[in-house]
């Protein structure tokens, strides 16, 4: 994949166009985006117009809707906010914090004994409800794994 002409983002316009050329092609190289994002130092001055917060629950604010291929979104948490466990089904998620701390707890990926569409266990520590979740894995680069 070809490298893109500027790696660090010095401003959020310059990581604006820079993933806009990442996510030109038919394929993204998720180490590229991934290191890209990291590049970028937080000025608020850049980004607080977008960081919008809620008493009750977090909130997920655009910044740019890319080109078709990837939305920018500032999400904002509030202390003791969360989300449910949950996957990105057909789609990568790179994150940066910009302020703050946050929590993020991954899991291990299920043991698999069939091919596809496959069904996790999840669980609400809120409400104390289990659901049953049809989940699809997908490799880095895009590619459906073979469980």
């Amino acid at each position: 994949m070809e490298q893109t002409e500027v790696t660090k983002a010095e401003t959020l316009d310059d990581l604006i166009r820079i993933l806009h050329k990442l996510f030109e092609g038919d394929s993204v190289d998720v180490d590229e985006v991934q290191s890209v994002m990291e590049s970028y130092e937080t000025k608020p001055q850049e980004w607080m117009k977008y960081a919008k917060f809620d008493q009750f629950r977090y909130t997920r604010n655009l910044v740019d809707e890319g080109n078709g291929k990837f939305n920018l979104m500032i999400l904002c948490w509030g202390e003791g906010h969360g989300s449910s466990i949950h996957d990105h089904t057909d789609s990568h998620c790179f994150m940066k914090l910009l302020q703050g701390q946050l929590k993020e707890t991954l899991f291990a990926w299920p043991d698999a004994k069939s091919h596809g569409d496959m069904a996790c266990q999840t669980f609400d520590q809120r409400t104390g409800h289990k659901n049953t979740v049809r989940m699809t894995f997908h490799s880095k680069y895009g590619q459906r794994t073979p469980f």
